[in-house]
């Protein structure tokens, strides 16, 4: 891997904490479409070491319609590599959490995670799907990584 690019992108990732949040698209690695949009970011790229713990969701996409079961994947490096999830409605009822755990090939490197999420009943209106490691601390250090996705019921 390129240096510069490595530099430049954990100075973006640096710079977006600082902002007070991470948002990283990472393409499919096994995109087959030629769209000439460069090479695509595997989740195995993402070197925690350097990056310290994340949590990035890639599905859904924000304001997605969503209903009933559906999927939420993405790459985390976390404590024992397990990713807690919640979706809420507007008033901050949860309609579903749960955890998973993210595959890593070696630790200190983030690995994809995917599980199904169900919210029951038809739901209409803003939602919000809360991605995030258990914080282990209790307060101490820093916030443990966190992404946060609003969602659209129905």
């Amino acid at each position: 891997m390129n240096s510069k690019w490595m530099i430049g992108l954990v100075g973006l990732i640096i710079g977006l904490v600082l902002a007070g949040g991470v948002a990283l698209v990472l393409e499919d690695a096994d995109d087959d479409d030629d769209d000439g949009g460069g090479a695509a970011l595997a989740c195995s790229d993402l070197d925690a070491s350097v990056l310290g713990p994340l949590v990035i969701v890639t599905a859904p996409s924000a304001a997605a319609r969503v209903e009933g079961q559906f999927t939420v994947s993405g790459c985390a490096a976390t404590l024992e590599q397990d990713v807690q999830y919640r979706v809420t409605d507007r008033s901050g009822g949860v309609l579903a959490e749960g955890f998973t755990t993210a595959n890593a090939p070696d630790i200190g490197i983030a690995g994809e995670f995917s599980t199904q999420v169900d919210i029951g009943s038809r739901r209409e209106g803003m939602l919000s799907l809360e991605v995030f490691e258990e914080d282990a601390s209790d307060g101490e250090g820093g916030a443990p990584p966190r992404h946060v996705v609003p969602l659209v019921g129905g």
